[in-house]
């Protein structure tokens, strides 16, 4: 019998192809967003350590030195309000690169069920086709066996058969 060959092996192929770029993709994402999470963090944190610093010294600094913080919170602010709108738009890529990647998770699982279910069916029918070549033998076997003893019985002779 001939050997298997799965009747979509090349939209398997490109499937697997298509699973491993939508990896990288997410992973570029996740990156990116871990990235722009950090970058966040490092403005709150710097707001709060100015806002801390301006609080303890207000006592000790000029008003014009007052208003510079104050400047300056201001812009740590926006900084951290453009920032929160840009890790939002990070988090849609992410999560749409996530689908994409799940999705084409299923398509490739899906294929590679439907392989092994046809595996198992040439299987089975290379099965069956093993089974037919030995009766067959058997039987031939058998029919020899008999036809020796119908002849040997015409003849009257004894004939003594070797298993």
């Amino acid at each position: 019998m001939e050997k298997f060959t799965f009747r979509l092996e090349k939209v398997l192929d490109y499937k697997e192809q298509v699973e491993s770029l939508n990896k990288i993709e997410y992973s570029k994402a996740n990156k990116k967003l871990s990235e722009e999470l950090d970058t966040l963090e490092n403005y709150i944190s710097e707001r709060k350590r100015l806002t801390y610093e301006r609080n303890t010294n207000v006592n000790n600094i000029s008003i014009h030195d007052l208003k510079s913080y104050n400047t300056y919170l201001n812009l740590m602010n926006s900084r951290i309000i453009h920032q929160q709108k840009i890790v939002e738009k990070t988090q849609k890529i992410t999560e749409n690169a996530r689908k994409t990647l799940i999705q084409s998770t299923k398509e490739k699982r899906m294929l590679q069920k439907l392989k092994s279910r046809d595996l198992g069916d040439y299987q089975y029918l290379q099965k069956k086709e093993e089974e037919k070549v030995t009766d067959q033998f058997v039987s031939y076997r058998s029919s020899i066996k008999w036809e020796v003893i119908i002849w040997a019985k015409k003849r009257r002779t004894i004939l003594y058969l070797k298993q």
